[in-house]
């Protein structure tokens, strides 16, 4: 016997939740917004969300204890050790922060891939169910290409951006991480740094703006 797929993993579980947080949101108006389903969307897997939230800062702040304590190790190897036993402490902190490290990745990766094809699901359902209601002259201005094409090239952007909804604080965090540990071992050399930081930061705008623009040419070529 397989295991049974989790209730709220499922469209027949997740799409009610879907729904009914689209219908309360939306009150007596049945007009649909972009606001009202991306906060229908949250709200029916808000506390996976939070769950990708708090393993992407356990990973992220794994992840930097080596460059944190490189520098005292170092100084171990090199005879300049601060009290006994440094090395096997530093060690061994070493060794936990990376089976952290991969264990916090492997579950936020996971919950994040869950997240977005729970959402995928529930968004092509509503589109499916909506296409079933439209009366023949609705049809007449989307053709069945069109439609399929939302079902399929849409609802895979909102799985993908799953991915990368961390991303806007998760690089803040990082950053300061960084410039945390720089500071530790250069001092005020860390200001440059930053600014070179921020320089390429913002050189990644107008860059990020024109492969969209570009993608969004694509796409509509493709339809």
């Amino acid at each position: 016997m397989f295991p049974q797929l989790h209730s709220v993993d499922s469209v027949v579980g997740a799409f009610p939740i879907f729904k009914n947080k689209l219908e309360s949101d939306s009150g007596a108006s049945s007009r649909v917004t972009a606001f009202k389903l991306v906060k229908a969307l949250f709200l029916s897997a808000w506390k996976e969300i939070l769950l990708t939230a708090l393993l992407a800062i356990i990973y992220t702040t794994a992840s930097y204890v080596g460059p944190y304590l490189i520098d005292s190790f170092v100084q171990c190897l090199d005879g300049r050790g601060e009290y006994k036993n440094q090395g096997y402490i530093l060690a061994s902190t070493f060794f936990v922060a990376k089976v952290v490290e991969c264990l916090s990745q492997r579950h936020w990766f996971f919950r994040l891939q869950q997240i977005g094809i729970r959402l995928r699901a529930v968004a092509t359902t509503m589109i499916y169910n909506k296409g079933l209601t439209l009366s023949s002259q609705s049809k007449q201005g989307q053709t069945s290409g069109e439609i399929i094409n939302i079902m399929t090239v849409d609802a895979e952007r909102i799985s993908d951006f799953s991915w990368y909804m961390h991303d806007p604080w998760l690089v803040i965090l990082q950053v300061g991480l960084a410039l945390l540990i720089l500071y530790k071992n250069l001092g005020l050399a860390t200001v440059s740094t930053f600014v070179a930081t921020i320089v390429v930061m913002l050189l990644n705008y107008p860059l990020g703006r024109l492969q969209r623009a570009f993608s969004g040419q694509v796409n509509g070529i493709k339809r």
